[in-house]
């Protein structure tokens, strides 16, 4: 027992410095730091590079790494990104972090490592000293992570309470032009803020190493689980985020004291335990909100619908479609079979990135947990072919419609969430699926899935890629059709007055719950065929295809071609397929990161551009037809007065 609560209190060290930090940049600047983990992974990879690759002395190495680029990446960010998003909506406050989390990693990997490293050191290498306290050996290590903790909690207390920069904190977060006309400058705090959390965000990335090593998956998810610390502690209280993230490492080690030594429950309990604490309190937080009244929910650059053009811009609209559409039944003609079959899973994906566009575009409500979604329309569709005898058509039918009671569940738990809480919840749900849901041993099947053969219809098999390719493409433009049938029907209509004004929409009577509960429904269905189609493609439906932190990648990718267009989703698809693809065949390894840093990249640029690629082209081409047509009417001005004069 005594072991475990050792083991528990590390872990809940390590929560408690990551959330910690979380807590001061949000009370500082009003931004949810989803880039928190990618920061720490950052700086613990630039630790290892200095001490292990370049033979620098490990306190030189943390000095450096820690105590220097830790809270310079910190200023760098807040200047470049952070500043430019303290008076943004949260909408694109929440994409440009999240955006921020994808692109780091690669980042890092790119510079510093080649290949992960087997047993990375932290601040205390083999033979790392070892100290007996009350009959529980302890390694340098372990007491380095929680007396870190203690220190690090106390000082950040005792700076808010007692010092003038935690008065100032307090006044810019009160009032911030209040505080600017009484000689504070905000932007000078909110820096300083953003130095401190990243500088804890790099220390709980060096006490991690040892523990869990450098694997990006589970070191993120590790960091994700201090998330739940942080609503614990309401996003702004200290004592109760550092009770809370000690409450939940001690939780998921004791935990293993009543679970058996093997099977499912072992696997999905303990990684579990943050993220149902996290809901749990985020659906209290939901419900003392509703008796209080809700709250606004801003309109945003990114969530609103681009000014409808003129009738010569809309026939122009529809000529670029007929083109798109030309295009993409030309494509099997025009490619060889390997890059046909790239393409073709990049539809399938985009079928999936459409319920995107549904729910967070239309709806407003940021949910990463719509490749869940898929991920349940593919394996179920699996069991039904593997176990039951079902043809692939109807078992990727019924395992999407199997997909929407799960989207109804996460519809009715986030009704009354704000956007952040929102976010987080749909987070921990598909956290929740890949540890308890996905490592069912039937499902799992030790790690390799299950078969999903390609689907046939009225006796024509879909079994080659050309074929296949063609049933995707037909299959988005149903769901591409859906999804602008929603925008133009009642349900439509009523999230664009939610997206205006909610309060005001539940004020004259709109049925705002029923409205979001059918757009997460819908959007679970056709994330579902589109995670079935996925698995029939490559001819297996397997968890690791599903994983959460693949469906934030998904959502920077479509917000980098456009949220609200389903031309967007399947741009957003075929990128997703093409361009890991193209780095793979035509570019050095040494540079095999790349796409996924372009679609973290792609997502940031919400802060300057919020409506993504297509948006953005439409409108050039828009400001060039507009040139043209002046230039033509003044061309005939031209024209017409010699005329009038010889008359």
């Amino acid at each position: 027992m005594k072991v475990l609560i050792v083991s528990g209190l590390v872990f809940g060290g390590i929560y408690a410095i990551a959330s910690l930090g979380l807590v001061l940049t949000y009370v500082s600047s009003r931004i949810f730091n989803f880039a928190q983990g990618a920061l720490a992974f950052f700086i613990a990879l630039l630790f290892y590079e200095l001490n292990t690759e370049r033979g620098w002395s490990t306190w030189s190495a943390g000095l450096v790494s820690v105590g220097f680029v830790a809270p310079l990446l910190g200023l760098v960010l807040w200047a470049v990104l952070f500043r430019r998003l303290t008076a943004a909506p949260t909408t694109v406050q929440l994409v440009a972090t999240i955006g921020l989390s994808v692109a780091i990693p690669p980042i890092a990997k790119t510079l510093f490592i080649a290949e992960e490293p087997a047993l990375p050191p932290g601040f205390f290498t083999a033979p790392v000293p070892e100290v007996d306290v009350l009959g529980v050996t302890l390694n340098a290590n372990q007491i380095a992570v929680f007396v870190s903790a203690v220190v690090v909690g106390l000082a950040l207390a005792a700076m808010l309470r007692f010092t003038m920069f935690g008065l100032t904190v307090r006044g810019v977060v009160d009032h911030r032009p209040l505080a600017s006309v009484m000689g504070i400058n905000p932007g000078v705090v909110t820096a300083a803020a953003w130095m401190i959390g990243t500088t804890m965000a790099g220390l709980a990335g060096v006490l991690l190493t040892p523990v869990l090593g450098l694997n990006e998956v589970s070191f993120s998810v590790l960091l994700i689980s201090s998330f739940a610390a942080v609503v614990i502690g309401r996003l702004t209280s200290l004592p109760w985020t550092f009770v809370g993230a000690i409450g939940l490492g001690l939780a998921q080690t004791l935990v293993t004291k009543v679970l058996p030594d093997s099977g499912w429950l072992a696997r999905a309990a303990r990684p579990s335990i943050p993220f149902v604490v996290m809901i749990v309190f985020l659906v209290a937080y939901g419900l003392r909100q509703h008796r209080r009244g809700g709250e606004e929910a801003p309109t945003t650059a990114l969530l609103t619908r681009t000014a409808d053009a003129g009738a010569g811009q809309r026939y122009a609209r529809v000529a670029v479609g007929v083109v798109l559409v030309a295009t993409a039944f030309a494509i099997p003609y025009l490619l060889t079979s390997f890059w046909l079959g790239v393409v073709a899973s990049g539809v399938a994906v985009s079928v999936a990135m459409l319920s995107l566009v549904l729910v967070t575009g239309e709806g407003g409500m940021i949910s990463l947990c719509q490749i869940s979604f898929a991920g349940i329309g593919a394996m179920g569709a699996a069991q039904l072919t593997e176990f039951y005898g079902w043809s692939a058509t109807p078992a990727i039918l019924v395992a999407a419609l199997g997909a929407v009671p799960f989207g109804v569940l996460v519809a009715i738990l986030g009704l009354r969430l704000g956007e952040l809480y929102l976010a987080l919840a749909t987070l921990s749900f598909a956290v929740l699926a890949d540890s308890a849901l996905f490592s069912i041993d039937r499902i799992d099947n030790l790690h390799a899935g299950q078969f999903l053969p390609r689907p046939s219809l009225f006796g024509f098999e879909f079994d080659t890629d050309f074929r296949f390719y063609f049933l995707a493409l037909g299959v988005f433009l149903v769901a591409a059709v859906l999804v602008l049938n929603v925008r133009r029907s009642t349900t439509g209509l009523t999230l664009a007055a939610i997206r205006s004004s909610e309060l005001a929409a539940r004020t004259i009577g709109v049925a705002t719950e029923r409205s979001k509960v059918a757009t997460f429904a819908i959007g679970a269905f056709i994330a579902g065929v589109g995670g079935g189609l996925m698995a029939s493609f490559s001819g297996r439906a397997t968890p690791a295809s599903f994983n959460a932190l693949i469906g934030i990648v998904w959502l920077a990718v479509v917000v980098t071609w456009g949220l609200r267009s389903v031309v967007g989703a399947l741009l957003a698809g075929v990128a997703f397929s093409l361009f890991p693809a193209l780095f793979s065949a035509y570019v050095p390894d040494t540079y095999a990161e790349v796409p996924v840093m372009l679609f973290g990249l792609g997502a940031i640029m919400v802060a300057r551009e919020p409506r993504g690629i297509v948006a953005q082209t439409v409108d050039h081409w828009r400001h060039i037809l507009r040139l043209d047509r002046r230039r033509r009417g003044e061309d005939e001005a031209v024209e017409v007065e010699p005329s009038a004069q010889a008359a």
